[in-house]
């Protein structure tokens, strides 16, 4: 019995000694150094302090968008004879959209290079006359004022019925008043060539009359008419030069501007364009952007180049979307969030990897990086307390086992951890999640891991 009793005695001072041992033995702390643990300490979860990478960012939801788009339009209405795409149709630069009727500009065109030709003809006449008095070159340059008269009357007559007819045509609200608009400056025009023509005619009539009473005073008049006529004929090449612009906007205007896809066509064939909104839009699907709203809050860490992360539901988890922000506007402007009115600052961020796994009109969340260090201390927000001036402590472990606490400066945080820049070096040794209980200069003693911590 006391052989027994003496056996049951020996291992419980074994086991005392083992616990002893175990609660007082040494712990790495992942660098070959001995953490020591022993006496009446507090036991305390504890991690080394590292470098590594840390970034701030901001969240922001937003809608994508073509960075491309041309609306076709023109200030003036254009009669359509024939649409040659649909929409949804992929068109190149330069493909044919639609065939305008351009013949009245033609006519008009070829009208006044008839005329140009007939008033350098009289000019021609003018500068022969200067040479010799004979009736016949006069007799002449009034057969030719008649002739672009008679022509001009022709002309002045069309556009008299074109604008009676559209007139009609406007009162039934059948067109627009910028498309009677441009009909009556046609009248308008004729009517001011018409006037010149008869003009013409009177002054070569005249020019005969006064021939004949008096061919001294034909030299001063001759000189006189010259410089008219070429005043004139400066006039017709403006217009004639005009024409020929509008007629190569409207060609111009039919073809597409960039490669991309059609989309909004309002034309009809044999009906005139609206100038009230654009005839067709081409977007360029190939350039992506996204728009959203920055809140005032975040708008000081927003600045150009910075890269974005995208994400959404209708984008794979193992696709890589990335874009850089592009646009800050410089204006802020109210809008309604979640029932309330707050202030927000638009911004835009291009598409710069992985534009196949979007499509526009996607709603899709961008992850903004603001700040970034990949070589920072770091350490988790459950290390630090606020001293009584606010600023952040740690609690560090020194090689007695013994808490410090150290004041702690932060750079860049982000959702876990922060960045320390002044107050920690690496290796150190702080406590995580410290109880209201450690005070400075408490022994502790480390349950977890360190080696496992700091991995």
């Amino acid at each position: 019995m006391g052989k027994k009793i003496g056996i049951a005695v020996g291992i419980i001072i074994v086991i005392g000694f083992m616990v002893f041992f175990n609660l007082n033995k040494g712990q790495s702390d992942g660098e070959g150094n001995i953490i020591k643990r022993g006496g009446k300490a507090q036991s305390v979860e504890a991690q080394i302090i590292k470098a590594g990478e840390i970034s701030s960012s901001v969240l922001v939801t937003g809608r994508v968008e073509e960075a491309n788009i041309k609306n076709i339009s023109s200030d003036t209405p254009i009669q359509i004879l024939e649409v040659q795409v649909s929409d949804g149709d992929r068109v190149k630069k330069g493909d044919v959209l639609f065939t305008a009727d351009t013949s009245n500009l033609k006519k008009e065109l070829d009208q006044l290079l008839i005329n140009q030709e007939i008033q350098s003809l009289q000019l021609e006449k003018l500068k022969n006359a200067s040479i010799t008095t004979d009736t016949t070159s006069v007799q002449i340059g009034v057969e030719l004022a008649r002739i672009n008269y008679e022509s001009a009357k022709a002309y002045y007559d069309e556009q008299v019925l074109a604008e009676k007819n559209n007139q009609l045509l406007y009162d039934e609200g059948l067109i627009s008043k910028s498309e009677l608009d441009a009909v009556q400056k046609m009248l308008r025009d004729a009517k001011s060539q018409l006037d010149t023509a008869k003009l013409n005619l009177e002054r070569s009539q005249t020019e005969v009359n006064n021939l004949k009473k008096n061919n001294k005073n034909l030299s001063s008049n001759t000189a006189y008419d010259i410089q008219v006529q070429t005043k004139n004929l400066e006039s017709i090449k403006l217009n004639i030069d005009h024409v020929k612009e509008q007629i190569a906007e409207i060609e111009d205007l039919a073809k597409a501007p960039i490669d991309g896809i059609v989309a909004d066509i309002t034309i009809k064939e044999q009906l005139m364009s609206s100038t009230l909104q654009p005839m067709l839009t081409i977007k360029d699907v190939s350039l992506l952007k996204v728009t959203a709203h920055i809140r005032e809050y975040d708008i000081k860490d927003i600045q150009l180049g910075q890269a974005v992360n995208i994400t959404g539901d209708a984008i794979d988890a193992e696709a890589i979307v990335n874009a850089e922000v592009s646009f800050i506007s410089p204006i802020a402007k109210q809008m309604i969030q979640s029932g309330k009115e707050t202030t927000t600052i638009d911004i835009e961020m291009m598409i710069t990897e992985g534009v196949s796994h979007l499509k526009p009109g996607y709603t899709i969340d961008c992850e903004i990086t603001t700040k970034m260090n990949k070589n920072a201390l770091i350490a988790s927000y459950n290390m630090f307390r606020e001293d009584k001036d606010g600023g952040k402590i740690v609690l560090k472990v020194d090689e007695n086992n013994q808490v410090v606490e150290q004041p702690v400066k932060l750079g860049i945080t982000s959702y876990f951890d922060a960045e320390i820049v002044e107050g920690l070096e690496s290796g150190d040794i702080v406590i995580n999640n410290p109880s209201l209980s450690l005070k400075e200069g408490t022994t502790v003693r480390i349950t977890n891991d360190l080696m496992e911590e700091g991995e």
